[in-house]
C-alpha cells in the first residue's frame, strides 16, 4: 500500500500492524507503526486521525511506564480537542490525565480530572466510553480515588452508584 494512492488502505494496515503488535506487548515496535501513522495523519490534516494517533501513543507509553510522555502526547490531544471542539475527544483526554495521576499517585489531581470529565459529560461522551468498554473502567477507578483519599465513604458511594447490576 504504501506504493498506492490509495491512503485509507495504508493507514488500515499500520493500525493493524500496530494492534497485532500492541496485543504482544511489543510496545517498541507498536511504536514504529503508530509513529509513522501519526505522521501521516498529521501529513493529511486529519484532526480525528491525529487524535487517534495521539490516544494510541498515549496507551502505549502509560502501558510501557513512560508516563513524562504519556502526558505530553494526552496534554496535546486535548489541546487539538478544545480547538476542534471535539467533546468526545475532550473527554477522552481528560480521563487520561485523571489515570496518569493515579498511576503517580497523585490522587487528588486525579480525582480533579475524573470531575472534569463527569462535568463536560452528556450522553455522548457516556455513549462512546459504553461503546468503548470504558465506563465501567471510568466509573470503578473515579471510586478508587475516594479510597486512596481515605474518603471510605464517598468511595462506597459511588462503587454502589455506579456497580454493574448484574455480575
Amino acid at each position: 500500500f504504501e506504493q498506492t494512492a490509495d491512503n485509507r488502505e495504508y493507514d488500515n494496515t499500520y493500525n493493524y500492524l500496530m494492534d497485532a503488535l500492541f496485543a504482544q506487548s511489543k510496545f517498541e515496535e507498536a511504536m514504529q507503526y503508530l509513529e509513522e501513522r501519526y505522521s501521516n495523519a498529521m501529513q493529511s490534516g486529519d484532526t480525528l486521525k491525529i487524535l487517534k494517533a495521539l490516544h494510541r501513543i498515549f496507551a502505549i507509553s502509560r502501558l510501557s511506564g513512560n508516563y513524562e510522555k504519556s502526558f505530553l502526547f494526552t496534554q496535546q490531544a486535548y489541546d487539538l480537542a478544545l480547538k476542534a471542539n471535539n467533546k468526545i475527544w475532550i473527554a477522552n483526554s481528560l480521563y487520561n490525565m485523571a489515570q496518569l495521576y493515579m498511576l503517580v499517585e497523585d490522587y487528588p489531581t486525579a480525582l480533579f480530572y475524573f470531575r472534569k470529565v463527569i462535568q463536560t459529560d452528556d450522553n455522548e461522551t457516556r455513549t462512546e466510553r459504553i461503546n468503548n468498554q470504558n465506563d465501567i473502567w471510568f466509573k470503578m477507578e473515579f471510586a478508587e480515588v475516594f479510597s486512596h483519599l481515605n474518603q471510605f465513604k464517598s468511595a462506597w458511594h459511588y462503587y454502589n452508584l455506579y456497580k454493574p447490576s448484574k455480575e
